[in-house]
């Protein structure tokens, strides 16, 4: 059995949503320990708009991963649709062909 293609977009919000985790889970942190280390005063000021770009990307990449496959999937043909007339013919048996 053939595993369909994963699209870019899924794997677009696959990572930005392990990023988003991580920004998450760095934020919560840094309101323990040491208050004047600079990545913990770089998360205060910037760790909010951080996570909500991320979560919008999640969001974004998500929505285009649904839509896109749905609209290749109208412009190019099953790879079971026949592409000539012969193939539509159908089976020839002996008797008709004599």
């Amino acid at each position: 059995m053939q595993r369909s293609p994963v699209s870019v977009w899924f794997r677009l919000a696959g990572l930005a949503a392990a990023l988003f985790c991580v920004t998450a889970t760095a934020w919560a942190a840094a309101g323990v320990g040491d208050q004047n280390h600079p990545l913990k005063r770089w998360l205060g000021r910037y760790g909010l708009v951080l996570i909500a770009v991320e979560a919008a990307v999640v969001v974004a990449a998500t929505i285009l991963g649904m839509i896109v496959p749905e609209t290749e999937a109208t412009t190019v043909a099953p790879p079971d649709s026949p592409t000539d007339e012969s193939a539509t013919e159908g089976p020839r048996s002996e008797s008709s062909a004599t």
